[in-house]
């Protein structure tokens, strides 16, 4: 059977020492590199780039479930250390791994909206965790 991909289902969020509980999406972060115009005065058609010398670690966006009984606003603004783990996929290939793919870092919570209250709809909040850049972020594949 071919690799066709996988669904987050499985997947989990952890803060060194304690898990975050009922993850409903994670938006995973954009790793970015400025680009620095190089252009001069000669040049015609387009501009010229060159990269920036540092990439941007990002943000990672977690949608929860909530819950009156967890205290998140102790999180808000302390350093620290961040471990996603992907479910092992039993379909990559004829010996299933046993090692996660994972996503680890350093860095702080940034944000944390607590949402609307509304009939007929969950009750979900926000958590943006924001990357340092002191730790990573450091990607390590399945294996």
């Amino acid at each position: 059977m071919a690799y066709l991909g996988d669904t987050g289902q499985g997947a989990t969020v952890k803060f060194i020492g304690n898990s975050i509980a009922m993850v409903r999406t994670m938006t995973l972060p954009d790793w970015t590199v400025d680009k620095i115009d190089a252009s001069i005065l000669t040049d015609t058609g387009f501009m010229r780039y060159v990269p920036g010398d540092l990439a941007d670690p990002g943000e990672l966006q977690l949608e929860l479930v909530f819950d009156p009984a967890i205290d998140l606003l102790e999180l808000a603004g302390c350093g620290e250390t961040i471990l996603i783990e992907w479910p092992i996929n039993p379909c990559r290939s004829n010996t299933p791994n046993t090692i996660p793919a994972t996503l680890t870092g350093t860095g702080f919570v940034s944000t944390i909206s607590y949402g609307n209250l509304a009939l007929n709809e969950l009750n979900t909040m926000t958590l943006t965790f924001t990357y340092d850049g002191g730790v990573g972020p450091a990607f390590t594949v399945e294996s």
